[in-house]
């Protein structure tokens, strides 16, 4: 990974029945890295990597505080929880879609 556009703390779920890691995101030009923090780091030491090569589909999802996106690969679907600023965040992953 080279060139690190943006860093953003928040929350992913890498599947239907796996619980929420905080982690710290790390958006470069070529993917995205999310490295768990805090005591989540104990138990869950390992980074998630998401190519932007592997990136099929971004989606809104639902949530009561903050807003969620979902994050579809050709393998797996990540949830992805923030807070703040959205708009911003939006525009970010679309830079991700395929063409």
């Amino acid at each position: 990974m080279k060139n690190l556009i943006y860093l953003k703390k928040g929350e992913i779920k890498t599947g239907f029945f796996s619980k929420r890691i905080a982690c710290e995101f790390k958006f470069y030009e070529d993917g995205i890295i999310a490295r768990p923090y805090g005591w989540n780091r104990l138990f869950n030491s390992a980074d998630i990597t998401i190519l932007k090569k592997d990136i099929r589909a971004i989606k809104d999802g639902i949530r009561v505080i903050g807003y969620n996106i979902i994050i579809e690969t050709n393998s797996h679907s990540y949830t992805c929880g923030f807070l703040g600023d959205k708009l911003m965040v939006k525009q970010l992953l679309e830079k991700y879609l395929p063409e």
